[in-house]
């Protein structure tokens, strides 16, 4: 007879995912919202291939991951094993409701979290500066409209001149 002194080592390939958006549900389309997707679990011999996998229902939008950006549907590669949290920014494209669905599979189990936002427009102010309280059609006048939108912190102006513009 012989003895197998062998030991016996069980990997596990099961594991749960989180995904956390700091600005409580809220968002504007076109501004970055940070967002924190967390694997919990994660056996560290799991030799899987694991595949992080973006969608975005009810709306659209793209995802910015260290600097790579990303649309629905997309699958990328991400190592959970050094580090079990992936932060990326949610950009959304249309305004309304958007649930945010990543999932992550590796060759066995998928596991997938949503986060439900809702969406606006941005707010853009319209202003016009200088302009004359009475003009005659002959007359020539000048005055500004001014736009400004927390979006990206663009401020336009232009500048009219008699029926015509300049911007």
């Amino acid at each position: 007879m012989s003895s197998c002194d062998d030991e016996l080592k069980l990997v596990s390939r099961d594991f749960s995912v989180t995904l956390k958006s700091i600005d409580v549900g809220t968002a504007v389309v076109g501004k970055p919202v940070n967002c924190t997707l967390t694997i919990s679990d994660l056996d560290p011999d799991n030799g899987d291939q694991i595949l992080t996998r973006f969608e975005v229902r009810d709306g659209d939008g793209v995802i910015l991951v260290d600097n790579n950006e990303y649309s629905p549907g997309e699958t990328f590669e991400y190592d959970f094993k050094a580090n079990n949290r992936l932060d990326f920014d949610f950009i959304p494209a249309t305004e309304g409701e958007a649930y945010i669905v990543m999932g992550v599979a590796s060759e066995l189990v998928t596991r997938s979290d949503s986060i439900k936002l809702k969406v606006s427009s941005p707010e853009i102010n319209i202003r016009f500066r200088n302009v004359p309280d009475l003009m005659l059609v002959s007359e020539e006048a000048e005055f500004y409209l001014q736009l400004d939108t927390e979006l990206y912190g663009v401020k336009a102006s232009a500048r009219f001149v008699k029926g015509s513009g300049r911007v």
